[in-house]
């Protein structure tokens, strides 16, 4: 494992561990080729009430809404960079729920996802809406996908899959950081943070009536 190959990688995504409420629960959602509008329909938002709204902003704008059983009711901030439109989730898992989110969104082109809570956490890649890979790191009995072992050269480099024996956790960037430096590695998926924290389409699944 080269951890300075680790480290290059998720050079782009260092400002990530400034923002501790990143770290602890939701879901970033990558697909190629489609407008950030798309994305939001596809989340059962509605892009007309789309707000442009910085991180801050958006956290103060939707965090804590909750439907009539006290349910949190997700929001997201949509853009683009690259050939890669995404949204960022804030203690919610929509890009997540294969069945919601994909069916519409994914078909015809690649996605990448990245989910964490505080117990767990996952990244996957997929093409036409079929799952190419999807793990935890350095929990190689999670591999799952229609080939699990197109990027193993990558999962050594960054020491994802298999974790060293002599991986310390000092030497590595966080959980979320490191499997967005793994996307980085096969797909080329890179987001600034200016881009990231900035004004963004920003938006929350209504409530019910």
């Amino acid at each position: 494992m080269d951890i300075d190959a680790l480290w290059a990688a998720a050079e782009g995504w260092d400002w990530l561990q400034d923002h501790d409420h990143l770290q602890v629960a939701g879901c970033w959602t990558f697909v190629r080729d489609r407008t950030p509008a798309q994305a939001i329909a596809a989340f059962g938002m509605d892009p007309a009430t789309a707000r442009m709204l910085t991180l801050d902003d958006g956290v103060n704008a939707f965090s804590g809404r909750v439907d009539q059983e006290g349910n949190i009711l997700p929001w997201a901030r949509f853009g683009a960079f690259g050939e890669w439109t995404f949204a960022l989730e804030s203690a919610s898992y929509l890009g997540h729920k294969r069945d919601g989110v994909g069916r519409s969104l994914f078909i015809g082109t690649q996605a990448a996802i990245v989910w964490w809570s505080p117990e767990d956490c996952e990244v996957g890649f997929s093409e036409d809406g079929r799952g190419v890979v999807a793990f935890e790191p350095c929990m190689e009995w999670s591999l799952v996908g229609t080939d699990p072992d197109r990027f193993a050269p990558q999962m050594r480099e960054l020491g994802i899959l298999p974790c060293p024996d002599d991986w310390h956790i000092a030497d590595r960037p966080s959980r979320v950081v490191h499997m967005l430096a793994f996307l980085t590695a096969i797909a080329d998926i890179r987001l600034p943070g200016d881009v990231a924290l900035g004004p963004l389409l920003t938006c929350g699944v209504p409530a019910p009536p």
